[in-house]
């Protein structure tokens, strides 16, 4: 799933970006243990979302 579907996703469940960030999170950490990847591919998400709030 892309990162764009996974925005889409968790915003369906609930627009709160805070819940966003914490299931993303969840998520990552279920496929990942490894702390550096999890925080790499939030960075991506959180510059997604931010993008996503502007638009």
């Amino acid at each position: 799933m892309d990162l764009q579907a996974r925005i889409d996703l968790w915003k369906s469940i609930d627009p709160d970006p805070e819940f966003c960030r914490k299931a993303e999170r969840e998520m990552l950490l279920l496929s990942c243990q490894d702390e550096d990847w999890v925080n790499a591919r939030m960075r991506d998400f959180e510059q997604a979302l931010a993008l996503e709030s502007v638009e």
